[in-house]
């Protein structure tokens, strides 16, 4: 069965894109575009992975990834246009797996999301 990934991004047109590219690669993608919703979806239904934007309305997120690890130890990817090695360091430091910035490959992701896997 298809590893079940949960992307948290409020642009729609990435989710999109990442979605065809790691369908094709064989995941099952699901996408919330706020973290309010994201936060339902994990307490409703089980996923083998989270990719998470930095940057999303209302909590961003870093705030999201602490309240991932406070229930989960589910592998989480940011993916943010945050470039700045105080943002890595500060998102590896609160319990993300790996960081992707933007603009990145779909190939890149795909690899990155079999990474912290285990795969």
């Amino acid at each position: 069965m298809a590893e079940r990934i949960l992307m948290i991004d409020d642009d729609a047109r990435l989710a999109g894109m990442v979605g065809d590219y790691l369908g094709g690669a064989g995941f099952r993608l699901t996408v919330a575009g706020t973290a309010r919703e994201g936060e339902a979806l994990l307490k409703r239904e089980s996923f083998d992975a989270v990719i998470l934007d930095l940057m999303l309305p209302y909590m961003d997120g870093i705030e999201v990834c602490r309240r991932i690890r406070a229930t989960s130890e589910v592998p989480v990817l940011m993916l943010t246009a945050r470039v700045d090695e105080v943002d890595q360091l500060l998102g590896l430091s609160i319990g993300a797996d790996d960081y992707v910035t933007k603009p990145f490959s779909p190939r890149k992701m795909a690899e990155r999301v079999k990474e912290i896997l285990g795969e």
